[in-house]
């Protein structure tokens, strides 16, 4: 999907679209993996800052990357609402996810609520995990939400509310 759409008109209802606004469990998720793994904190595709924000409210160093300038204007507002410790943990950056160099080395990388899934050609998700893989640092952890897009599922209202997710251990210890 292209900047030019979310700078259109999603950014402008995202917050309050249904399928967002209730949106609070993968929030708390990741809230649990900054505090597992550490920080700082980056946010690919971080939108309005949903995530963001709870990072930097939870005190962890976060900064959230996005190609759309028209959603980083209004995370940039929801930054300005946070008390004055909790913006400063928050450094907002344009660019595209699959091609950036922040300079930087990450505990813990995270592309919440499926951005990954905007970048339409392999190619393109290929760069986005070689960025990825050049921004951890050392042990740092990459967490990244997927869907798989179910037609039928997705005009089912039973399905539309946000549903618990199941979390599995697998033989190595990850989860």
């Amino acid at each position: 999907m292209t900047s030019a759409l979310y700078d259109s008109f999603i950014a402008d209802y995202y917050d309050e679209s249904p399928v967002v606004k209730g949106r609070l469990q993968d929030v708390a998720f990741y809230r649990d993996a900054a505090r597992d793994f550490g920080d700082p904190v980056l946010e690919l595709g971080c939108g309005t800052g949903r995530v963001t924000m709870a990072l930097a409210q939870a005190g962890k160093r976060v900064t959230g990357l996005d190609l759309s300038e028209r959603m980083l204007e209004r995370a940039v507002k929801k930054r300005a609402a946070l008390f004055t410790e909790e913006r400063e943990r928050i450094h907002l950056v344009q660019g595209d996810m699959a091609r950036f160099d922040l300079g930087e080395k990450f505990r813990l990388i995270i592309i919440p609520f499926r951005p990954l899934q905007h970048l339409l050609e392999v190619k393109q998700q290929t760069d986005c995990l070689e960025c990825v893989s050049k921004h951890l640092a050392p042990g740092g952890r990459l967490v990244l939400d997927v869907f798989q897009t179910d037609a039928e599922r997705m005009h089912d209202p039973v399905h539309m509310r946000e549903m618990l997710v199941t979390e599995y251990n697998t033989p190595t210890g990850g989860r």
